[in-house]
């Protein structure tokens, strides 16, 4: 079976994978997959999420694997502001920058990704952000059968 957005790795280099990790026991499994499959990488994390999501959580589980949290807002009506959830990276020891237009957000985390090779590129939180930095990316390849 193939499942969209979970573990997905849509380009190479710079390494760039999406999970549709949202709440504090996805960001676990997460956490674990990324130490398991890739032990030496770091990764620039974008994120964004909706109001009802434990972003809190989410940014103590994932800080570790850190290099950098690139904050956006998910293009939907239940988004939560990019404040708080760049507050909550930065409490939880990770440096982070907010962009609230997500196409900006996934262009700086590409650019930054391509500056080391050590890096990864991981897009995470809201399944809306999945979708869109995913058609804007790769389109709809891979998605002729799930």
């Amino acid at each position: 079976m193939k499942w969209p957005g979970r573990l997905e790795i849509l380009q190479d280099r710079p390494l760039v994978l999406m999970d549709g990790a949202h709440n504090p026991e996805a960001a676990k499994g997460l956490a674990a997959a990324l130490f398991q499959k890739y032990p030496r990488k770091k990764w620039i994390v974008l994120n964004g999420f909706l109001k009802d999501k434990d972003y809190v959580s989410f940014a103590k589980i994932l800080a570790p694997y850190t290099d950098l949290s690139i904050v956006t807002e998910p293009v939907n009506d239940r988004a939560e502001q990019g404040q708080p959830v760049f507050k909550a990276w930065e409490k939880a020891g990770t440096r982070s920058i907010w962009i609230n237009d997500w196409r900006k957000a996934l262009e700086l985390a590409l650019e930054k990704a391509v500056l080391s090779s050590r890096l990864g590129l991981l897009i995470t939180g809201s399944l809306y952000l999945l979708g869109d930095c995913r058609r804007h990316l790769v389109g709809t390849k891979g998605l002729e059968r799930i």
